[in-house]
């Protein structure tokens, strides 16, 4: 395939096996830290809010397969199970189902009640409580309330090739090599072209909770990590590295929730930055991240290579501690507090962190 095309494209048993690994192994990850199973679920049948809900007020989380979405709760009780027939997008506060050629997207909640609809035409992402919309052909972006009104519009002359919004704003890449900040109002605090590379594609950025850093994954050919310290309305490249190889597709880049530390896929592995010392080091895992969680201490990185995956426990900033590997053709990770979630073809399955 031609470089410039390679631009462009910019089970049961596994679950229970790994659930008696951590039971049986009995055995403390650290000195002090123990991985203990709670509750695993299934989401084989189609299960429908309005007869599974008797109180609307429990705290829920979505969960988002290949072929399935819903919501569960705290306890493993699956308040929705929905077979996906068009495009879902889906957050603990919203979800929304849309064809491609959708003039209109009507957006529930999770217990099936209508919020609102957004009267254009567009793709909708949730982020939490932040309605968007991508505009067509890639160029433009726009957040909606749940009043169904456009807050603002953002568009360049370029696509869209990545996006990640926090609560402080909206960051955006493009195929031109453009990386945008914009504030919680929609309003551009500045922009910039990382530059360095023989074709300037944006393959992945982030911003930090905290507002303060983006992370970005640039260019084809010499492909890049940079690091970018946000100051007021201007900014300073505070890190960057050449990356040994080049991947062809858009690409994972996170933070943790403190802003302590950036994660991102790369050819030379799972990199890992320090935001205090500006530190870069790679996990020698090759496997695509579908998610990354973490507490105040520890990351877990979820991986996955066909239908092979991988937890991959990290002791903030670098130190891999543990890893385990079941099979699974669609899987999810999701963390509250000391409480992952784990999703595996047609399981959810719920393990506590123990100190």
């Amino acid at each position: 395939m031609p470089l410039k095309d390679r631009i462009r494209l910019i089970v049961v048993g596994s679950v229970i096996i790994f659930l008696l690994y951590f039971l049986i192994a009995s055995k403390p990850i650290t000195k002090d830290l123990y991985f203990l199973p709670l509750w695993s679920s299934s989401i084989e049948n189609e299960i429908d809010v309005s007869t599974s809900v008797k109180n609307e007020n429990i705290k829920v989380y979505p969960f988002l397969m290949k072929n399935k979405f819903g919501y569960f709760s705290d306890d493993g009780k699956i308040i929705m199970s929905r077979e996906i027939v068009d495009k879902v997008s889906a957050s603990a506060n919203y979800w929304c189902q849309y064809g491609k050629d959708a003039k209109e997207t009507t957006i529930y909640g999770p217990f099936g009640n209508p919020v609102t609809t957004i009267k254009a035409v567009g793709f909708i992402h949730i982020v939490k409580d932040r309605i968007y919309l991508f505009m067509p052909g890639g160029y433009g972006l726009a957040e909606y309330n749940v009043n169904g009104e456009r807050l603002w519009k953002y568009e360049h002359t370029a696509p869209i090739t990545a996006f990640h919004s926090t609560q402080q704003g909206v960051v955006l890449g493009y195929s031109d090599g453009r990386v945008a900040y914009l504030n919680k109002d929609g309003s551009e605090v500045f922009n910039f072209y990382p530059g360095g590379s023989a074709y300037q594609v944006i393959s992945g950025v982030a911003l930090s909770n905290n507002g303060k850093f983006i992370a970005c994954v640039s260019g084809i050919e010499k492909q890049r990590i940079l690091l970018v310290h946000v100051m007021a309305h201007h900014y300073k490249i505070v890190k960057h590295e050449y990356l040994k190889g080049n991947l062809y597709r858009q690409v994972f880049v996170s933070f943790d929730d403190d802003s302590s530390c950036a994660v991102f896929e790369s050819s030379d592995g799972i990199g890992i930055i320090d935001c205090k010392s500006y530190q870069i080091q790679f996990i020698d895992e090759k496997e695509k991240i579908v998610d990354v969680c973490d507490d105040k201490k520890l990351m877990t990185i979820l991986t996955q290579q066909n239908d092979r995956c991988k937890l991959i426990v990290v002791e903030k900033p670098f130190k891999k501690i543990a890893t385990t590997t079941f099979n699974a053709s669609e899987t999810f990770l999701l963390q509250d507090k000391n409480k992952l979630f784990i999703g595996s073809n047609l399981k959810i399955s719920a393990v506590a962190i123990k100190n």
